[in-house]
């Protein structure tokens, strides 16, 4: 990451200049809301980015930009601001100043990036903050998960029981009724164990097992469909090739970058384009489709989720680690990284993908000495999870 940071970045100088052949290392919200990819600072000082209609029609504000840079450590102490007098624009505005006695304690960069005093939690400050903006947007969550992410760099010890802390003081005072805030870390790129920081808006389901909620809400980007996993749902029988169970994800319809998906809550996959995606998993698995492997994937996929593709496990030893189990297999994000196939790796709540994940997770792990089609079968099989 190639970057470099002018000292005088708000006394009206050429302060920021981003080297292009190091763009690629710079999150793609960053880069659409530079849009020129340099920013200049006008004569009252403010440091003006510019903005794109590409940006724009995206939907990507600074508040989905600020939490990818204070994730990746860019720009220490600075956040992007919407800019009042121009509508489409943003300007760099310098965070909280830090007593120089408080530096001198061996302040972290995770507290600085979080704006917080060494040795406190800022707890009551962010709940503040978080009740102020659903207050103002009840259903954009994108600047809430912004504010959980300066808690945990702050603090990361005592996270999990402040987040706790936080939904216990949501439902007291009426906010986010029957919904809940989780961590939701997910894979990072190029690594199938580093994590990146995630969180999601989980719903109380009344068709999921006690313990089970459904993601309505995610602080991860909207992923990619490719158009292998598009013609895989085309070429279905069901309703003609007009299913799409990519639209059924929370991601995949609207959930992502801190929306809202309406039709998460109570969706399951249609019983007539069940067989149907078993048998294409089972193919594209490598795995024999009999009537013996179909009813295993059927027999694992409702006991595991109901068929529900956004159900998400927030109570065992995964959750609690912060990288709950989810989707048709409920399957954790480094699993369902390691174990979809290209086209099919985006999304871990398509429910194609997921049970392609699923299925080669299974047969990697409880069926190599019995030949193809055990490990689901060993699976189906045994009681409780896998």
């Amino acid at each position: 990451m190639s970057i470099r940071d002018n000292s005088q970045s708000l006394h009206g100088k050429d302060v920021q200049h981003l080297e292009g052949e190091h763009a690629s290392s710079l999150p793609v919200s960053f880069l659409h809301l530079l849009g020129e990819r340099k920013t200049q600072a006008g004569e009252d000082g403010r440091v003006r980015l510019s903005s794109s209609d590409t940006q724009a029609k995206l939907g990507l504000d600074s508040s989905r930009a600020n939490f990818d840079l204070q994730r990746m450590g860019v720009l220490p102490r600075l956040e992007i601001v919407p800019d009042s007098h121009r509508k489409e624009g943003f300007f760099l505005k310098a965070q909280e100043k830090v007593d120089p006695a408080a530096r001198a304690s061996e302040q972290t960069g995770a507290e600085l990036a979080g704006k917080l005093p060494a040795g406190k939690s800022g707890l009551p400050e962010t709940q503040q903050r978080i009740e102020d903006i659903l207050k103002k947007n009840p259903h954009d969550f994108s600047q809430v998960f912004s504010e959980l992410e300066r808690l945990r760099g702050a603090h990361p010890k005592d996270f999990r029981q402040e987040l706790e802390s936080i939904n216990k003081e949501l439902h007291k005072k009426g906010f986010l009724p029957h919904l809940r805030i989780i961590e939701d870390d997910y894979a990072g790129k190029g690594s199938r164990t580093g994590a990146e920081h995630g969180y999601a808006i989980v719903a109380d389901d009344k068709q999921n097992p006690p313990g089970n909620r459904t993601v309505y809400s995610t602080s991860h980007h909207s992923p990619h469909e490719s158009e292998r996993l598009r013609q895989s749902y085309h070429h279905m029988r069901y309703r003609h090739g007009h299913y799409n169970g990519w639209e059924q994800s929370a991601e995949g319809s609207g959930g992502s970058d801190g929306g809202l998906s309406r039709q998460a809550i109570g969706g399951h996959v249609p019983v007539g384009a069940r067989k149907e995606l078993i048998d294409m998993a089972l193919k594209l698995a490598g795995v024999p489709i009999t009537p013996a492997t179909e009813a295993a994937v059927n027999k694992i996929v409702t006991r595991e989720s109901g068929w529900n593709p956004n159900i998400t496990n927030t109570w065992d030893s995964n959750a609690r680690a912060g990288h709950p189990s989810t989707g048709l297999m409920q399957t954790i994000p480094g699993t369902f990284k390691r174990f979809a196939l290209h086209g099919y790796d985006s999304n871990i709540h398509d429910p194609l993908s997921n049970l392609i994940a699923g299925i080669r997770y299974a047969e990697h792990t409880y069926g190599s000495r019995g030949g193809p089609g055990s490990g689901i079968l060993r699976v189906a099989s045994r009681p409780g999870g896998y």
